[in-house]
C-alpha cells in the first residue's frame, strides 16, 4: 500500500477510523487509490487480511505475526521529524496483561498518515491482548505514566506531562 504523509484524505476512511472499524478490504481499497512513487511506504494488504482473520475468527496468535506487524508499524513511523510540536502525536501501543498499553508510540503526522497508522496500531493492540490471554501472560500491572509529545531538535519525543504544568 502506498502512503505519503498528509497527501491523501478519504472521508469514508476518516469516518471508519473514528469508529475504529477499518477492515482489510478498506485498506486494500486505499492501496488501490494510491500511485507507486518513490518515498512511499508499502503495506502488505495480504498480511493485514491474515491478521483480520486471526482477530475476527478468534484464531491462535503467533508471536511472529506480532513481531512482523510491529516492524510494519515502526517502518511507517520511521524517524518522526516535524516542524512543530503540533505535528507530533502519541498513541498507546501494545497491551499489558493486566490492561492498558505496554508503551507509548510517538509519531509525526508530517511523516505518518493517521488514517493508515492508527488502524494498524489498533490491530497490534488487539493481537497483543489476545496473545497475552492465550499464553496466560502476567505483568506488574503498573499503569504507564501518560506522556505528552514534545519536539527535540526537530524530532518528536515523549515528554512528561509535568513538563507542561
Amino acid at each position: 500500500m502506498a502512503v505519503k504523509p498528509l497527501q491523501f484524505t478519504f472521508a469514508a476512511l476518516s469516518a471508519l477510523i473514528l469508529s475504529a472499524c477499518v477492515d482489510s478490504q478498506q485498506l486494500a481499497d486505499y492501496e488501490n487509490a494510491q500511485t507507486d512513487e518513490s518515498g512511499y511506504q508499502l503495506i502488505d494488504v495480504a498480511f493485514v487480511q491474515h491478521l483480520d482473520q486471526i482477530l475476527n475468527e478468534d484464531r491462535e496468535v503467533d508471536a511472529s505475526d506480532i513481531e512482523l506487524l510491529n516492524k510494519e508499524i515502526n517502518a511507517l513511523v520511521a524517524i518522526p521529524t516535524a516542524e512543530n510540536v503540533q505535528a507530533c502525536a502519541v498513541v498507546g501501543y501494545g497491551s499489558k496483561p493486566c490492561g492498558g498499553p505496554s508503551r507509548w508510540l510517538i509519531y509525526s503526522r508530517q511523516v505518518t498518515d493517521d488514517e493508515v497508522l492508527l488502524p494498524l496500531v489498533e490491530r497490534y493492540n488487539r493481537l497483543t491482548e489476545q496473545y497475552n490471554q492465550q499464553e496466560g501472560m502476567m505483568s506488574d500491572c503498573a499503569m504507564l505514566e501518560p506522556v505528552q509529545p514534545q519536539l527535540i531538535n526537530g524530532v518528536c519525543a515523549a515528554g512528561s506531562r509535568h513538563l507542561s504544568e
